[in-house]
């Protein structure tokens, strides 16, 4: 599944990145580390939808996250402390998906 997500930083940009379910929740995917060697790639970090205002749709993108996202978020390695408790964030979660040779 795919989010449009607006990342704000000095120039607010338009994103489509992925979306995962885990743990009966929808999580924003900023980005993946890829092993090549397994075939298997996870998520480095994930943040919960639930928290922030989307829409729903049934056509694609399938979701639309509808608040600008601080872009230290996305892809900083740490969180700045006065935005840990607006997002629900997962760091490297344990969880796995297959690559498909194409």
């Amino acid at each position: 599944m795919k989010a449009t997500v607006i990342l704000a930083s000095h120039v607010h940009e338009i994103v489509l990145t992925d979306v995962v379910e885990h743990e009966g929740q929808f999580w924003l995917v900023p980005e993946w580390f890829e092993n090549s060697v397994l075939k298997v790639r996870k998520p480095t970090r994930l943040i919960g939808i639930a928290k922030l205002r989307h829409q729903r749709s049934k056509t694609y993108p399938e979701f639309v996250v509808e608040d600008p996202i601080p872009k230290s978020v996305f892809f900083d390695e740490a969180i700045p402390p006065e935005l840990e408790n607006k997002y629900e964030i997962l760091e490297s979660p344990d969880i796995r998906f297959p690559i498909y040779d194409s």
